[in-house]
């Protein structure tokens, strides 16, 4: 006789499971109402699962889709800092890499004497 719970293989005459020690002898009513919480719990376990899968493939589609929002809507060859309403145009920074203190040039003859 097979276990209804660890799906040992048990003798025909044992009234215990040999492994898990669950009853052997059980009715139909019983053993309906086992297959019935059995199927709940996969049921609940594949829900899981496909929950799981959702949510990951959700998270993933929100990433791509921002970087493309990012990448296409940013202006080309230029600094731009994104306004903070909605509609506005894009704020223009300029910035230069020059230094702003003139380099003093001495010439050599001069500083040797």
């Amino acid at each position: 006789m097979k276990c209804f719970s660890c799906s040992n293989e048990n003798p025909a005459t044992a009234v215990f499971c040999q492994v898990c020690g669950s009853r052997l002898d059980l009715t139909a009513d019983e053993i309906a109402e086992s297959l019935y919480q059995r199927a709940e719990e996969e049921a609940i376990t594949e829900t899981e699962k496909t929950t799981r899968q959702i949510l990951v493939f959700a998270v993933v589609l929100f990433i791509i889709s921002i970087t493309i929002f990012i990448s296409i809507n940013k202006p080309v060859d230029e600094n731009y800092l994104p306004s903070a309403t909605i509609g506005a145009n894009y704020v223009k920074v300029e910035h230069s890499t020059k230094s702003k203190v003139e380099k003093m040039l001495v010439p050599l003859e001069e500083e040797w004497k």
